[in-house]
């Protein structure tokens, strides 16, 4: 019980009306309290009526209930709990949490914001990935592949050709070979199938 009032006590000094449980744990971890007993002993606070709870967005929040004089609450944890904890309607554990204060859990807590941030990052992601996905099917779908390299094989030939007849009109004496020419026009022997060691196109 005197571990309640020492708790009750924080509250009271706290200057915030609504203190996460981490906070807590951080403060009381200090002392000889472990954490599992300092939620046993939250919890039956609780229950008695002397702090509100609420967990949004992972984060658990407390808070003082309002009844009466609040410099007495923590004597009156001695005795018996307050009457006003029955009667009074927003002192019962079902009162919405944005009744009673307006809270910005990301400006309180960067955390609740980080956890915000991560899943909008992570669908942006799958996006992007189902946009480039149905590029591809659409590229597919309009494009016949054979098709395609039927004509590439086409256009390497008539290439080939247009490289030899440009090479049997060249005037220069002395005549370059086939790579020489291909070289000056700058033409990926790769590209174009030509082989210097063979001086001939494959």
């Amino acid at each position: 019980m005197a571990r309640g009032v020492e708790i009750m006590k924080f509250f009271e000094q706290s200057s915030h009306s609504f203190i996460e449980h981490s906070d807590l744990t951080d403060s009381f971890g200090k002392t000889d309290v472990n954490e599992e007993d300092l939620t046993k002993q939250l919890e039956q606070l609780v229950q008695d009526g002397h702090l509100g709870r609420r967990t949004a967005f992972g984060t658990t929040l407390y808070w003082l209930k309002s009844c009466g004089n609040t410099s007495s609450t923590s004597s009156s944890l001695l005795q018996t709990p307050p009457s006003c904890v029955a009667k009074r309607p927003h002192c019962t554990e079902g009162t919405p949490l944005g009744k009673r204060q307006h809270v910005d859990l990301s400006a309180r807590s960067p955390m609740v914001a980080d956890r915000r941030k991560l899943p909008q990052a992570e669908l942006q992601d799958k996006r992007d990935k189902l946009r480039k996905l149905k590029l591809v099917q659409l590229y597919n779908s309009k494009n016949n592949l054979q098709k395609l390299e039927e004509l590439i094989c086409k256009w390497r030939t008539v290439s080939q050709e247009a490289a030899e007849c440009l090479l049997q009109k060249t005037s220069i004496d002395p005549r370059p070979s086939l790579g020489q020419l291909l070289q000056f026009l700058q033409v990926d022997f790769n590209l174009i199938h030509y082989s210097p060691a063979d001086e001939s196109f494959y």
